[in-house]
């Protein structure tokens, strides 16, 4: 009798209904961080307009505020929207970071144990100082791998990614490279050739070490953190002042603040990262898939809404930390 009721359930089992559900259910949990990303860029997009004063970067934050993912086109069954490509923008800084797993993920992965994390930093400089000093970091880091490979004979194979905090206790800006490299003497030889080249660069603020599983994606964000180095008296990280970020942005604007050496896409194309990210894909509907709808952005509500019904889209609450992050924003215009 027991064997007879496993087989009838068994049967009675709906494969095809469950990868629906499963599939349904991961499209509607990447909506809702989706959602999370578009209400934090929406807020971080308004604060940079507010102090950019018609400067080089206005027409960037201004396409992020008023363009990127306003509205959710929905037929049958799928949903497609516009972006913005910007990179200071959180939903396509998302999927310019999955881009570059796909293109060189993979291939970083394999290094396994020869993979290591060489951080590679200068002193502090002021705002007026930030785009020139990028400009040169980056001149004296390709005469660094170029030195090692076409000098001294070694396999140079890395990926290089370019941050820039701001340290609100001085005033100044922190920019630093972090670079996976593949082989411990490499490693060393490039934090060397650095230091050659970069004398007033102390040698006890450079770092190497093996890297973790979570490397990959760490050189794989973008160039600034929003978080400065102090907390406010509650506990919460402060933000960088919008008028200062917008210092950051504007520095960086037009620069490869990315790259890569040794390695070739696994695309077939290689990832140029100043470029913007031209998007153009659909992603499943996850409520009334038979419909033909828009879904437009809410601020009020952060989330996507039907007007003429009163339905939201990704049922998306965001958490006290990220309503405490958002109000930061907007008082540190």
């Amino acid at each position: 009798m027991r064997v007879a009721k496993r087989e009838r359930s068994v049967k009675s089992r709906n494969p095809e209904k469950g990868a629906v559900t499963f599939l349904l259910t991961r499209a509607s949990k990447n909506l809702t961080k989706k959602a999370r990303r578009k209400a934090v860029s929406k807020s971080l997009a308004g604060g940079l307009l507010k102090v950019s004063q018609n400067g080089v970067m206005t027409k960037s934050y201004k396409r992020t505020y008023e363009v990127c993912n306003e509205r959710m086109f929905q037929t049958n069954g799928q949903m497609h929207t516009a972006y913005c490509g910007n990179r200071f923008c959180l939903v396509c800084g998302n999927y310019r970071q999955m881009r570059m797993w796909l293109s060189y993920g993979r291939q970083i992965s394999e290094w396994k144990n020869q993979c290591y994390m060489v951080s590679l930093t200068i002193p502090n400089v002021k705002g007026i100082e930030l785009r020139s000093t990028l400009q040169l970091m980056h001149k004296r880091f390709r005469y660094c791998w170029h030195h090692m490979r076409h000098k001294e004979g070694l396999d140079v194979q890395l990926v290089r990614a370019t941050e820039i905090t701001y340290s609100k206790k001085h005033n100044t800006y922190h920019p630093h490279l972090h670079v996976l490299c593949k082989g411990k003497r490499q490693a060393v030889r490039l934090m060397k050739n650095w230091l050659q080249r970069w004398p007033d660069a102390k040698s006890v603020a450079q770092d190497i070490r093996q890297a973790d599983k979570n490397a990959v994606y760490e050189v794989f964000k973008y160039c600034a953190k929003l978080g400065t180095d102090t907390r406010s008296v509650d506990g919460y990280m402060e933000v960088v002042p919008m008028r200062n970020l917008n210092t950051i942005y504007t520095a960086a604007r037009g620069l490869r603040l990315w790259s890569v050496a040794g390695l070739r896409s696994a695309l077939g194309k290689d990832v140029n990262e100043e470029e913007e990210l031209d998007i153009d894909q659909t992603t499943p509907a996850v409520k009334r898939l038979g419909d033909e709808l828009v879904w437009e952005w809410s601020e009020m509500m952060t989330d996507w809404i039907d007007y003429d019904t009163g339905d939201t889209l990704a049922d998306y609450t965001p958490s006290e930390k990220v309503k405490r992050f958002m109000k930061n924003i907007q008082e540190s215009c």
